[in-house]
């Protein structure tokens, strides 16, 4: 497929992030989103 924006290097890194978001975030967003204090709650 042909991108007018990006090249091949841009595709290859867009596809290794969104294989690791696959992996690492996804299963865990629960846990990230609702246990992790707001910026607000920092400081």
């Amino acid at each position: 497929m042909s991108n007018l924006y990006f090249t091949e290097e841009h595709q290859l890194f867009r596809e290794s992030l969104r294989d690791f978001l696959k992996k690492e975030v996804v299963p865990h967003i629960d846990c990230l989103l609702y246990t992790s204090p707001s910026p607000r709650d920092r400081g």
